[in-house]
């Protein structure tokens, strides 16, 4: 019998945005969260996985199968405004199988 188990774990990091859109300074504390969002079908769509708070990191495990994905990262401020998303890719291939056991070809005790 053969089990094989496969849990990828996704670990994202980023740095929070000094400026808004317009130039202006935008505090840590004008920081509400970052909408932490993946797409498997190149960004048509997106499935927000988490909102983290200001000045965090997210990691966490999950069963991502073989393929191509995109991660969208959106900083979003105390009034609930939304700031332009920076997108990035990731791609997951699964390891392959062990190797099976080896066969004995001799054993001889003398």
């Amino acid at each position: 019998m053969q089990v094989r188990t496969v849990s990828q774990k996704l670990l994202v990091t980023w740095n929070l945005p000094t400026k808004r859109t317009d130039g202006a300074n935008l505090a840590l504390a004008e920081i509400k969260s970052t909408e932490v969002a993946t797409s498997a079908n190149n960004g048509a769509t997106y499935t927000v996985l988490a909102s983290v708070p200001a000045g965090q990191t997210l990691s966490f495990e999950r069963d991502f199968p073989d393929g191509a994905y995109k991660i969208r990262l959106v900083v979003i401020d105390t009034l609930d405004q939304r700031g332009t998303p920076a997108i990035g890719d990731f791609t997951v291939k699964t390891p392959p199988a062990p190797p099976a056991a080896p066969t004995f070809g001799e054993i001889k005790v003398s």
